[in-house]
């Protein structure tokens, strides 16, 4: 699992100085873009917009975005999906400890009935995923606990990047404003061709060791 520094191999070690430089920039240009687009009248404290839950909230409105999970019937798909997900992973106590999760928080994650399914699939409205703060919750409930989903998300909606909405059932309702995806779209698109300029020809010379 741990190939170790193969100190004889110098255009190997070159190579993976370069991707951890590469990918250390990749984040520094996200959370900076973050920070710089906040809205102008928010309070939010610098040190709050640079945590690791805003980039794990940002990667997830990119990937609805990019997979088009836009109507109701593809987000009450995402939602069985993560049901069957999360059932998965509470049969394999050891993925489970290995990711720090314990059962009955992810117990919690589930769309157990469907009344909550429903709902999730109601709140989806005018080509936009809109989510209760526990339904996305729900979905992060590998990366954050429900607490810490919650607390983001007012710093988020305080900074501009989330709106809330009232439901027909009269909970608040959250979506994106496009520019959480935007940012990390060009934090994923700057990372690749980054790489491709200065690994790609690395690439093309290196012997095939196979």
């Amino acid at each position: 699992m741990n190939a170790g520094l193969d100190m004889e191999n110098k255009s190997d070690l070159d190579a993976d100085i370069t991707l951890f430089e590469e990918i250390s920039s990749a984040r520094m240009r996200f959370f900076d873009e973050i920070v710089d687009c906040r809205s102008p009248d928010s309070t939010v404290k610098v040190r709050e917009l640079r945590q690791e839950t805003v980039f794990v909230i940002a990667e997830f409105f990119w990937l609805l975005r990019v997979f088009e999970i836009d109507t109701p019937e593809k987000l009450r798909a995402f939602g069985e999906t993560h049901n069957r997900n999360i059932l998965e992973l509470l049969n394999k106590k050891e993925d489970r400890i290995r990711l720090g999760v314990h059962a009955p928080r992810l117990r919690e994650a589930l769309f157990d009935s469907e009344d909550k399914l429903d709902r999730l699939e109601a709140n989806c409205g005018n080509g936009a995923a809109r989510f209760s703060q526990s339904d996305l919750a729900r979905f992060l409930v590998e990366y954050m606990s429900f607490e810490r989903c919650r607390s983001t998300v007012k710093i988020l909606t305080d900074a501009g990047f989330l709106k809330a909405y009232k439901s027909p059932f009269g909970a608040i309702l959250i979506c994106s404003s496009g520019q959480l995806e935007d940012a990390f779209a060009d934090h994923i698109r700057l990372f690749r061709r980054a790489l491709d300029e200065k690994l790609g020809s690395t690439a093309s010379v290196s012997p095939n060791l196979e």
